[in-house]
């Protein structure tokens, strides 16, 4: 039975490994999901590294944790959240477009002037990617804690 880490040691985690944690998390418990059904309902986690992969990893590692719960946990509840928790910071690249300068018909924009504002995009969806993760882990541990209480 994996240990269950406090939400605040999951942000810590998260911060600490800058994100890694979150496959980590959700390699380990996998595994005890997969043993706890007594089958492979879920696949490898190698797949949340892939694009629209994640997804479908996300919507299987849903409906193994609705199983295993005798459907106490909705399947769909944990992919939605994970929907919301992780693609929260493509809000910020929509207003990326409202931020960025906006040229005149008859001037150009130099790279110089771009770039601190895509460096600062950048750092501020990788934390922002982190923090979702985070919140996701956190959620699902809580939802798996309570479960374990009763």
């Amino acid at each position: 039975m994996q240990t269950s880490p406090s939400t605040l040691k999951i942000f810590a985690y998260n911060f600490a490994t800058l994100g890694l944690y979150f496959f980590y998390w959700c390699s380990r418990s996998r595994a005890e999901i997969n043993k706890s059904a007594k089958e492979a309902m879920i696949p490898t986690t190698w797949l949340l590294a892939v694009p629209m992969g994640n997804y479908w990893w996300m919507w299987k590692y849903g409906v193994a944790l609705e199983t295993v719960s005798f459907k106490r946990i909705k399947g769909s509840d944990i992919f939605l959240f994970y929907l919301l928790s992780t693609s929260f910071w493509l809000t910020f690249i929509s207003a990326f477009d409202v931020i960025t300068p906006q040229p005149k018909a008859d001037t150009t924009i130099e790279w110089g002037e771009v770039t601190p504002i895509l460096i600062g995009l950048a750092i501020v969806v990788f934390i922002v990617s982190i923090i979702g993760n985070a919140f996701f882990c956190a959620v699902a541990q809580n939802k798996i804690n309570k479960l374990r209480a009763n």
